[in-house]
């Protein structure tokens, strides 16, 4: 065998070997490209994120309308929060910020901004919610609760729509990926095919110098395919060589890192699985079990092994399945009963979806929450609202009794004042014109016992009198009048009514009048006058010595009157009793004056009803000062 037969041998086997090489590159070129096109076609992070945005929304929303329920029927312990709710907002924070982390075109910055939009209608909305849960308002009956609530369902449902769109987009953009993957497939066929004959060509004219340019590289892309069959991602190919080979490695290091950076690792999916707190089940084709995650496992209180392989309706206590699987495609929260292993029935809320698999069977993906502790307390609830009803028919009743009990006193009131103001009005009348000498002289010894008669009937009647202005003050016959009235001119009338009896036990007495006082107001002159002379009369009969100083002035917008006196003062503890009826203090009883104990709660019953509010400071030996506030309107029309 010569030289020549040698290479023309080497030449034709350097050929043969190189077409080999051209086919298996061929093959392993469509096969990468095959395993690329089955690899875009796994939910990308941006899917995953949209996916957990709404499960968080749909858990932000149950978990809000349900603290809501349980706050309001005031089942929750004070100053408990609504934790899971929280943690559903958190999330839903977070995976919303990490989606739009991911945003590229404009089309999904819109679509990203709609959804920001909604998730705050929806936090606003729910926290409203929670805040009038918090505040007492039943959220089963209040009106704006009731709003809120179906406002927090159109945000839910709009969000929902919203996110499969924009899941949608993103399904489209997946097929599109797949497509061009195609696409580089066939060129990288045809590149191939053509790198092939160059390669033959140029083998039987360059021999081994171009065998090392073109065996070599295509040994080094072949054991990084290999490589990335066996699912590694760190793979590179360094070609220096700027003919085809050098741009299929280019295009088969692009790929690489579209795969690294596209493509959701099997332990990150298992971790999400693992980590959700719902009971996750994922069903087959034909509804069995294909995995569960720990939160499922411990709520049926079966293990992992047990229930793979097993069919639903094993553990659906209702066995409506079928009713489950046509909720499918509604994108809503259902419920449903789950059996246990010791047989106990449990109450769920599951949402559920469909996942398309690899062999193009769909599976069916469902996430429940336990809900026997809402279910109590929405049985607990009816219970109360059960209750309360009995107990507002009880009350009802017994409001019928009180006004009618009310109306027979009134009754009684009037005819007993009518009975009894009469004769008295005659005793004081002929007792006084005995008095007075009109019948002649009267004995010594019956003057006393007329004038013991004439006080006690007066006293009798001045108490007679005020039991009838309580009376008059309950039943709603006392009620404020608008008159015009001089506030200066009024002062000087309480003046003038007690300067006799202050100078009979020798006080100084002062009515201090401030000049900034209106000069005409509108209210009720008789009621006024009342009040005062109740206070001053007070102070005057209990003060023996010092002083008694009356300050009428205005502030704020109000009618201010102060009266001080240096009487014996009252003790702390009787502070808060001195207003109530038939109440007398310790420094009247020991005074011995006369009184019915009803002057100071008729006072402050006047006061209350014309809008006004009454307060008192004393101190014991020193004396008192009752300030009485009224609201008084400035009579813009009326004379000087």
């Amino acid at each position: 065998m010569n030289i020549r037969t040698k290479l023309i041998l080497a030449f034709t086997f350097i050929a043969l070997i190189s077409a080999i090489v051209g086919s298996v590159s061929i093959i392993i070129t469509r096969r990468v490209a095959n395993d690329f096109k089955q690899i875009t076609e796994v939910t990308n992070p941006q899917l995953v994120a949209l996916g957990e945005i709404k499960a968080e929304g749909l858990g932000v929303a149950i978990s809000s309308l349900e603290f809501s329920l349980i706050e309001s029927a005031g089942l929750h312990a004070p100053g408990e929060q609504p934790v899971i709710y929280q943690t559903h907002l958190n999330n839903l924070d977070m995976r919303l910020a990490e989606y739009q982390a991911l945003i590229r075109t404009d089309q999904e910055r819109q679509i990203a901004a709609e959804i920001v939009q909604l998730v705050d209608n929806l936090r606003t909305t729910s926290e409203g919610l929670l805040r009038a849960a918090q505040r007492g308002v039943n959220i089963a009956e209040d009106a704006d609760a009731l709003a809120m609530i179906a406002d927090l369902e159109t945000f839910e449902s709009t969000l929902v729509e919203r996110l499969n769109d924009a899941i949608a987009l993103q399904t489209a953009e997946l097929q599109a990926r797949n497509r061009a993957a195609e696409d580089s497939a066939s060129l990288a066929t045809f590149i191939n095919i053509l790198a092939m004959l160059v390669t033959i060509t140029s083998a039987v004219v360059l021999g081994v110098v171009i065998s090392e340019n073109i065996a070599n590289p295509l040994d080094r892309l072949k054991r990084a395919a290999n490589l990335v069959g066996e699912g590694r991602r760190d793979v590179h190919v360094v070609v220096r060589s700027g003919d085809e080979l050098g741009v299929l490695a280019q295009a088969f290091n692009t790929m690489v890192e579209d795969l690294r950076a596209t493509t959701v690792s099997r332990d990150y999916v298992d971790s999400i699985i693992q980590s959700t707190p719902g009971a996750l089940i994922v069903l087959g084709p034909s509804t069995e079990i294909v995995t569960v995650n720990p939160a499922a496992e411990a709520l049926l209180n079966y293990s992992e092994a047990e229930l793979v392989g097993q069919p639903m309706q094993s553990i659906l206590a209702d066995e409506r399945l079928d009713a489950m699987m046509d909720t499918l495609s509604l994108s809503r929260v259902e419920e449903t009963f789950y059996r246990a292993r010791d047989g106990h029935v449990i109450p769920v809320s599951f949402t559920s979806s469909i996942m398309q698999l690899r062999d193009g069977t769909s599976g069916v993906v469902t996430v429940a929450l336990d809900i026997t502790e809402r279910k109590q307390a929405e049985a607990e609830r009816e219970r109360l609202i059960d209750q309360l009803a009995a107990v507002n028919q009880e009350l009802a009743m017994k409001n019928h009794e009180l006004a009618e009990a009310n109306r027979m006193k009134s009754q009684f009131m009037a005819t007993v004042s009518h009975e009894l103001r009469t004769p008295l009005s005659t005793i004081i009348g002929q007792s006084g014109v005995i008095l007075a000498g009109m019948v002649g002289d009267v004995p010594e010894r019956l003057e006393n016992k007329l004038q013991s008669i004439y006080d006690s009937a007066q006293h009798l009647l001045a108490l007679i009198n005020d039991i009838l202005d309580i009376e008059r003050i309950e039943s709603g016959q006392m009620k404020p009048n608008a008159e015009s009235i001089s506030l200066s001119s009024l002062a000087k009338i309480w003046h003038d009514r007690h300067i006799d009896a202050a100078m009979a036990k020798q006080l100084d007495y002062e009515v201090l009048i401030d000049p900034n006082l209106p000069r005409r107001v509108i209210g009720d002159q008789k009621l006024l006058t009342q009040v005062a002379t109740n206070l001053i009369g007070n102070a005057i009969k209990y003060t023996e010595t010092g002083r008694v100083e009356v300050d009428v002035r205005w502030w704020n917008n109000a009618l201010v009157i102060s009266v001080l006196d240096t009487g014996p003062g009252i003790p702390a503890n009787e502070l808060d009793l001195i207003f109530d009826e038939f109440h007398r203090s310790e420094a009247a009883r020991k005074n011995g004056s006369e009184g019915t104990g009803l002057g100071l709660a008729i006072t402050r019953r006047l006061v209350r009803g014309m809008g006004g509010k009454i307060t008192v400071r004393s101190k014991l030996g020193e004396g008192s000062r009752f300030v009485v506030v009224l609201p008084l309107q400035v009579d813009l029309n009326g004379a000087a």
